[in-house]
């Protein structure tokens, strides 16, 4: 549901396209998710940041 909503999951909210208008407030909410490629701008805790 968070791609098809378009929810900015990333930690610090840096997806700027238009279509991310909704974002995760709290992203450690998806800690311990199997698979997060559903869940875009998402990182797990400790893991380098992506530019």
């Amino acid at each position: 549901m968070l791609l098809r909503w378009s929810v900015d999951c990333s930690p610090d909210h840096r997806l700027k396209e238009e279509q991310y208008r909704l974002w995760l407030s709290d992203p450690l909410a998806l800690y311990g998710v199997e698979n997060a490629k559903l869940a875009p701008g998402y990182q797990a805790p400790g893991s380098p940041r992506k530019r």
